[in-house]
């Protein structure tokens, strides 16, 4: 498994196709899931994280709910309903960084893993994916 971890750029090949990113001091991790129409966002703080990825440190515990539902403002919630457009997606996952009160986009993964995000199911998340892939694999 790969995490991001601190590099000093004078110690790798320049020969090679380095993808690099600058470190960013944030307060906290964000991700949207997008499920359909519906986008659940949801925080971690950084505040405690031990390295610069917060999966190193991931408890991945049913009784433990690392990550808060975080509400989107209506610009932020409109950026994101028009990437998805643009991409014409309507499932997966964006990860972001929240760093001095703007969010910071990292990626896109179409994937989509979410059960991590409400693993009591305090959301409603499960509901909301069977409800989805039963329209869309299986419509009437």
């Amino acid at each position: 498994m790969l995490f991001t971890s601190p590099i000093n750029k004078d110690q790798i090949d320049p020969k090679y196709p380095w993808y690099l990113q600058e470190a960013i001091d944030a307060e906290a991790d964000v991700t949207v899931f997008i499920c359909g129409s519906d986008l659940f966002c949801f925080s971690r703080s950084r505040k405690d994280l031990i390295g610069l990825d917060w999966r190193t440190t991931d408890n991945r515990n049913p009784t433990v709910d690392e990550w808060t539902p975080r509400r989107l403002g209506s610009s932020e919630e409109g950026a994101i309903a028009q990437f998805c457009a643009e991409l014409g997606v309507t499932w997966g996952r964006i990860d972001l960084l929240e760093a001095n009160g703007e969010l910071l986009f990292l990626e896109y993964n179409a994937n989509g893993q979410w059960v991590f995000l409400d693993y009591s199911n305090k959301v409603g998340l499960m509901k909301k994916v069977l409800d989805y892939l039963t329209q869309t694999a299986c419509p009437k």
